[in-house]
């Protein structure tokens, strides 16, 4: 077999298969992502991380690689885009091209690899395509999710905090969410601090006086953490309130504390993307290789050889 007949994809339907389900796997990722559904989200991420490695490996044709990796992107981004009141702006646009850029990467680093080798790579470009794709997506679901524009600065979104503001009230008391208001959750606060004497009085009262009372605890300590922290309404959500506190007080900042605020939250973000990707790799490369190897034992994928003895392994 010469290397034009083996370098080919023979199979097109079953190519293009591929190729739509990968890209119906990116754009629901990211619509559960947007309703902060976290498992289905997790669920359709993980498929579309092994659906694309599985792309990387079966497609042959550079245009059809460059056009599925430039679909999946599309169509990832685009239930953002959709509900984004900015969606053309600059920051935008740079953060699609981050996640292009980085499937693209892990294309041609497998394809590269498979091309150097005599023998099926199997492992090697499970790693080069899996590290590549897992951090372009977690990068750009970052900068998409936990920033967005506010004139010509970069901010956190308003929504970002939720990530960050939901666990820990739920520590103050599991009734509470994100969308409590900053009332709310002083209210709880003041309540759970209640003991002894205290909450004995407490208890003696009517449910009007109780309510009341705690409306006055919850005032004061408003009061007395509003200041420090830059909370200004009691009767914003949490989340609300917390995001604009954070800021408040990053712009209040001096623009050299903002740079090295930026500078180590980035060093940060790549750090813990990259123990992520890590991390996620190796669950990941099992399910692909069992996917693969049942795909090759039912006989939907094949291993043919070329004239100097390259070893291709194409869906039939």
């Amino acid at each position: 077999m010469t290397e034009h007949n083996a370098d080919r994809d023979v199979s097109v339907i079953k190519i293009f298969s591929l190729i739509g389900f990968c890209s119906f796997t990116a754009i629901f990722s990211e619509f559960f992502v947007l309703q902060s559904q976290w498992w289905p989200a997790a669920i359709f991420l993980v498929l579309f991380w092994v659906t694309f490695t599985l792309q990387a490996i079966f497609v042959k044709s550079w245009k059809k690689i460059i056009a599925a990796v430039a679909v999946e992107s599309i169509l990832m981004a685009l239930p953002f885009f959709i509900v984004s009141s900015n969606r053309f702006s600059g920051y935008l646009l740079a953060t699609f091209a981050i996640l292009f850029l980085s499937l693209l990467m892990a294309e041609i680093a497998a394809r590269d690899t498979i091309k150097n080798a005599l023998r099926m790579p199997f492992w090697r470009v499970v790693r080069e395509v899996m590290l590549k794709a897992i951090t372009g997506v977690l990068v750009f679901l970052t900068l998409i999710h936990i920033f967005s524009i506010s004139g010509s600065n970069i901010v956190p979104a308003k929504n970002s905090s939720d990530i960050f503001v939901a666990p820990i009230v739920k520590l103050v008391d599991k009734d509470l969410s994100a969308s409590s208001t900053t009332r709310e959750v002083l209210r709880k606060v003041a309540l759970h601090s209640f003991n002894g004497e205290k909450l004995k009085t407490f208890n003696s009262l009517s449910e009007s006086e109780k309510s009341a009372h705690l409306d006055v605890e919850a005032l004061n300590l408003f009061t007395s953490i509003g200041g420090y922290f830059g909370l200004t309404n009691i009767n914003a959500p949490i989340s609300e309130s917390v995001h604009d506190a954070l800021q408040n007080k990053f712009f209040s900042l001096s623009p050299a504390a903002q740079l090295y605020i930026l500078l180590s939250f980035g060093a940060l973000l790549w750090f813990i993307v990259r123990t992520l990707a890590f991390l996620l790799y190796f669950p990941l490369a099992f399910i692909v290789f069992i996917v693969y190897e049942t795909l090759i034992a039912l006989g939907f994928a094949i291993v043919q050889y070329e004239s100097r003895s390259r070893e291709i392994v194409i869906l039939n």
